[in-house]
């Protein structure tokens, strides 16, 4: 007897990530309170992960990150999460070109690894990670496959209706959930042959540790490439830990408890913010976010708020993962074959700085279609950033960056 025709079936993959400031302590407790504290292995394991995740955000942000000088926001970390949820469901050529990738080697490895970091980065509750998966018949998704997940990612599962816009709904519904509705939409539809969803989210809640007035803001000159225009800019005197390298000058700025902060890079006049993080080596991203010496400062920093898509497709091609875009092999999702490649990879974000904190979210779709002590006196510096910069949202104890920007026009959307 003739087998019967294969039917061949698509694979959605979600990443969602967030970054939220000034919330309320109340949100805070709670989130501290439904989080393992990490044992002392995971944090070894932790720091393991710093280290491939920092290979990738280097190679992420070179081919992620626009040209051109403009605002623009990326997550490497919530892409490197949600692939690595891929990656244990590829096989063969098709795996190891995704690992590549992610600059990791071993899928068990990763995922162990991410695994670890993730309660890491979740201790003092400042952070939340969520992971889901969704899917509809066929295929037949091992039990194996979500075992993986659900141990290794924590992941957690539900159907997908074979409504197209029922199961968008609930996609995009879970993602607004877990990104406190500040992504509200990730996808517009699903092809007839979508068929899994995979979906990161992070979150992260806090305030600067010390707020700025708004008594203090006022208009100030901002200068890029096109001109000068006058921007609401944020002054305070602070007591901050700043470093000079030969590419930057970064100065970091916490939030309340310390445990995460903001590393501003300021670059030369006629430098590329956006250029000269495109180019940056391993011991940039580690100087960036290194502390440095305790100085006082005379800071101005701009009001921002702003968003972005980016189309994730040719930019994992070009770091190597070519297969799942075309035919892989993700048997150990699916042992009937049926899911083919991966027919889109989006990447949505959204950041906005204020006098009290952070405001910040990134969501990642994929789709698969069928076929030290300060010196005396210390010293004072002026870091008024009136004219295009850089920043890194990123967890102090590990060096793990969760989000990279730059700011090419506070004043635009």
């Amino acid at each position: 007897m003739p087998n019967a025709p294969r039917l061949e079936s698509s694979l959605a993959i979600v990443l969602a990530a967030l970054v939220v400031a000034a919330c309320t302590p109340s949100s805070s407790n709670q989130a501290r309170s439904s989080v393992p504290m990490p044992t002392p292995g995971e944090k070894i394991e932790a720091a393991k992960f710093s280290d491939s995740a920092l290979a990738f955000t280097r190679r992420y942000c070179a081919e992620v990150l626009p040209e051109t000088d403009v605002n623009s926001l990326v997550s490497p970390l919530s892409a490197q999460l949600a692939f690595g949820m891929l990656a244990e469901g590829t096989a063969g050529t098709t795996q190891k070109e995704l690992l590549g990738a992610l600059s990791s080697t071993s899928s068990a490895t990763l995922t162990k690894e991410a695994s670890a970091a993730t309660r890491v980065l979740q201790e003092d509750g400042s952070l939340s990670i969520a992971n889901g998966l969704f899917w509809r018949t066929p295929p037949e998704i091992t039990s194996k496959y979500i075992g993986r997940l659900t141990s290794g990612y924590l992941a957690e599962t539900a159907a997908l209706p074979e409504d197209n816009a029922a199961a968008v709904a609930l996609v995009n519904g879970w993602v607004k959930q877990k990104t406190r509705h500040m992504i509200p939409v990730l996808f517009e539809s699903f092809k007839p042959d979508d068929r899994l969803v995979l979906v990161n989210a992070i979150a992260f809640e806090g305030k600067w540790q010390k707020e700025f007035e708004a008594s203090q803001t006022r208009p100030t000159p901002f200068t890029n490439q096109k001109g000068e225009k006058d921007v609401p800019m944020m002054f305070a005197e602070m007591e901050l830990a700043y470093k000079s390298t030969p590419k930057f000058d970064v100065l970091h700025l916490g939030y309340v408890g310390q445990v995460y902060a903001m590393a501003l890079l300021r670059f030369p006049k006629e430098a590329s913010p956006t250029a000269e993080i495109r180019k940056f080596e391993l011991k940039d991203w580690e100087a960036a976010m290194l502390t440095g010496e305790l100085v006082d400062v005379n800071l101005g920093l701009p009001k921002f708020k702003f968003s972005n898509t980016f189309d994730l497709q040719p930019p994992i091609q070009r770091l190597g993962a070519k297969k799942i875009f075309t035919r892989g092999d993700f048997t150990p999702m699916d042992p009937t074959d049926s899911l083919t490649n991966v027919s889109q990879a989006v990447q949505k974000t959204f950041i906005e700085v204020d006098e009290s904190g952070t405001k910040a979210a990134a969501a990642t779709g994929i789709s698969v279609e069928s076929k030290s002590a300060a010196p005396e006196p210390r010293q004072r510096i002026d870091f008024v950033l009136d004219r295009p910069f850089g920043f890194i949202i990123f967890h102090r104890e590990s060096g793990l960056p969760v989000f990279i920007g730059t700011v090419d026009d506070p004043t635009a959307g």
